[in-house]
């Protein structure tokens, strides 16, 4: 364990110094670390121990910290390591000792994020996160336990979802999605019901992002987070650092189950509706998961979950970006403001880059496409040139299951219209929208665009939003990001953690997505400064 430790330290002093001799003598110890590490697990008894555990959860580090790009390989072989450490022991046998139990939990929050990077089913089973949840409720919370089965969950519904889009029979008719609609509707709203009943003293601080704000707060963090192009609209502060990450975790995963929602709704708008469907194919009844649910599949009622939908996705992407100056400016233990500490920036390589796909993809609404000129220094990504629909319905016409009360804009300003006016939009939605014929359906290959690198796949065409006539109802319009703005403004956080915090996978987006030029200018600009 000291050989992984002094690895991972020479690793991190490497990247944050420019030291090529510190790379060589991290190479070194982990080389040792490798060896040593072969030869307890090949002991039965010190194979089960918190040593082993914890070295193997470093080893993975250890990989993220050296690698310029994200280490796919190196993920799936450290999380199948890991599974089979955690074989060794039952989870009960791992939380009779406080120190085993915490290494366990972070082990399997890992093995989660790989499981939603990938696209692979967790390698931990559901019955394991059930029997986890009390152990994880006594030391963290029942806030923590819950959201463990949530992510857990949506990892189950990824997997599933990019296993379907891409087989060789995908789906054919809106009924073959219905239940895959239907599982990513309720998992959103149990999402949001987390939140909506978080206890208070998980909640963080919030305050609006203006220069009477900014200027209570160091220069360095102000240019870099608050006051640069592309900077939220709001300042969130938090009281912990763990409590910034169960955040991070929760809004992450948030996104994940959003844009998984947006691409099943916009397949089924480029699939024809059940009853032409059965008519062009009299053999090929509906599927039975369409019998069992009460969800509506008519343009109308897709186009109302849509919009529902976007608005979570543009909340959550604006809240997570709000959170990135939280977790640089949350008080840790034994250190100084001043200090730059790596796990802060270990903690946001992740969110950095899920939320920098989901803005490339086009499902953002984005303001600057039109009224804001690009920034002179800005590159400019191809982005998805579709369109995607300005308005939005009753929050009360979205509600799917038995629960009619769930708030769905808790802690942020409520952008959908009173729910008494659902009558006037039902009854304005009920008209008819342009569908595509069964008979022009075709499953054209997947663009030949660059796949970006925190993508779990190649994006299938039917994914894109879909161009479709808006209902004309007096509702709120959706609200927008400056896409442009946004995605310098990640790509620039990305580049500051792997310069300054040392974590060298952050520079793969913004070197894979042509921001890596402009960052480096302004971010050497404000060191300089």
């Amino acid at each position: 364990l000291a050989t992984v430790v002094d690895a991972v330290s020479y690793a991190n002093f490497a990247n944050r110094c420019n030291a090529p001799q510190a790379v060589q003598l991290a190479e070194e110890c982990v080389t040792r670390s490798i060896k040593l590490l072969q030869a307890t697990i090949a002991h039965k008894t010190l194979a089960s121990s918190n040593d082993a555990l914890c070295a193997v959860y470093l080893m993975g580090m250890f990989g993220v910290l050296l690698s310029p790009q994200v280490p796919t390989e190196t993920y799936l072989a450290h999380s199948r390591g890991a599974k089979a450490l955690l074989q060794l022991r039952s989870i009960d046998e791992f939380f009779i000792d406080r120190h085993s139990g915490r290494v366990c939990e972070l082990i399997v929050w890992q093995l989660m994020i790989i499981a939603l990077h990938h696209g692979i089913t967790p390698l931990i089973p559901t019955a394991d996160i059930v029997v986890m949840q009390k152990y994880v409720a006594a030391v963290s919370g029942s806030s923590s336990a819950t959201l463990l089965l949530l992510v857990h969950r949506e990892a189950e519904l990824h997997a599933r979802w990019h296993e379907t889009k891409h087989s060789l029979d995908p789906p054919r008719s809106r009924a073959d999605l219905c239940q895959f609609l239907q599982t990513a509707l309720e998992l959103d709203a149990d999402f949001q019901l987390w939140e909506s009943t978080v206890p208070s003293g998980w909640r963080y601080q919030m305050e609006r992002n203006t220069a009477h704000a900014r200027a209570t707060y160091d220069p360095k963090w102000r240019d870099l987070f608050l006051g640069s192009r592309g900077s939220p609209q709001e300042i969130h502060t938090y009281s912990k650092l763990k409590r910034c990450w169960t955040w991070v975790f929760y809004r992450t995963t948030r996104i994940l189950v959003l844009r998984d929602l947006l691409e099943i709704l916009n397949w089924m708008f480029k699939l024809p509706p059940i009853d032409e469907f059965v008519n062009l194919h009299p053999h090929s009844p509906p599927s039975q998961s369409s019998k069992r649910t009460s969800i509506a599949l008519d343009n109308a009622s897709l186009q109302i979950n849509h919009g529902f939908a976007t608005t979570h996705l543009v909340n959550m992407v604006e809240k997570s970006t709000a959170a990135m100056f939280g977790i640089f400016n949350v008080s840790v233990y034994g250190k100084i403001d001043q200090d730059l500490v790596g796990m802060r920036g270990y903690q946001m390589t992740w969110p950095l880059g899920i939320i920098d796909a989901v803005l490339k993809l086009g499902f953002v609404p984005d303001s600057g496409a039109l009224a804001t000129p690009p920034h002179s220094n800005a590159p400019s990504p191809n982005l998805p040139k579709h369109s995607i629909n300005t308005t939005m319905p009753s929050q009360a016409t979205f509600i799917t299951r038995d629960n009619p009360q769930i708030s769905f804009h808790s802690q942020g300003s409520s952008i959908a219209p009173q729910a008494n006016d659902s009558s006037r939009i039902l009854s304005s939605a009920a008209q008819n929208y342009p569908s595509p014929s069964s008979s022009q359906i075709s499953f054209p290959p997947s663009p030949k665009s660059k796949l970006h690198v925190f993508d779990t796949s190649p994006t299938h065409p039917f994914d894109y939003p879909t161009n479709l006539s808006s209902p004309e109802m007096a509702i709120t319009k959706l609200a927008r990001i400056d896409v442009a703005a946004r995605r310098e403004w990640l790509n620039r956080i990305s580049y500051f953690v792997a310069t300054e915090f040392g974590i060298k996978t952050a520079i793969a987006v913004p070197a894979s997505e042509g921001f890596l030029e402009v960052c480096k200018k302004q971010v050497e600009e404000l060191i300089a400064h």
